[in-house]
């Protein structure tokens, strides 16, 4: 399987547990948490594997410029789920959370809308990454393990984020 399904993936799983949001049902928010626990994995993994693995193998890019590339999608990711926040926040007011009618379990509107508008993203994404991204698989190594780093400040930094990560996770979660 290759980075882009991967990525591909992401975004259906994501898709998934945005529509459980809709449901009054405990089996199937719980659902949508596994989906979403699951689709988030990915989120932290695939799309660097899949730009580093194009930018060294495809298009021959210096490891300088991928860094620069990394840091420049870092702020855009931050900069972007700020501005998710704000439209979420609005998006929430626009209609009150109401059942809709001729169902027992289903809602719409209110805290909802805003997985509406992750699904509309998501579904964007998906049909770009289907239509534009190339599959890439890396390269085969021969080595089996990576070696232990050496240095202090690379383990204090692992430590550091590791710690940050499962803060997110249990927070979100």
């Amino acid at each position: 399987f290759g980075r882009r399904l991967a990525c591909q993936v992401y975004c259906l799983l994501y898709i998934s547990a945005c529509i459980t949001k809709h449901f009054n049902v405990y089996w199937i928010l719980m659902i949508g948490r596994v989906t979403g626990g699951i689709a988030t994995s990915l989120l932290f993994s695939v799309f660097e594997s899949w730009v580093v693995s194009e930018m060294l193998h495809t298009h021959k890019a210096t490891p300088n410029s991928v860094g620069k590339l990394l840091g420049l999608m870092y702020f855009t990711q931050y900069a972007s789920a700020i501005a998710a926040g704000l439209v979420s926040q609005s998006l929430v007011t626009l209609a009150p959370l109401t059942k809709v009618p001729g169902t027992e379990y289903l809602y719409w509107g209110g805290s909802t809308l805003p997985y509406d508008a992750s699904f509309a993203s998501l579904a964007l994404g998906l049909v770009i990454m289907s239509l534009k991204w190339g599959e890439n698989f890396g390269q085969k190594s021969t080595e089996t393990r990576a070696p232990l780093p050496r240095d202090w400040v690379v383990w204090t930094l692992g430590v550091v984020v590791a710690c940050f990560e499962s803060a997110m996770y249990l927070f979100v979660f």
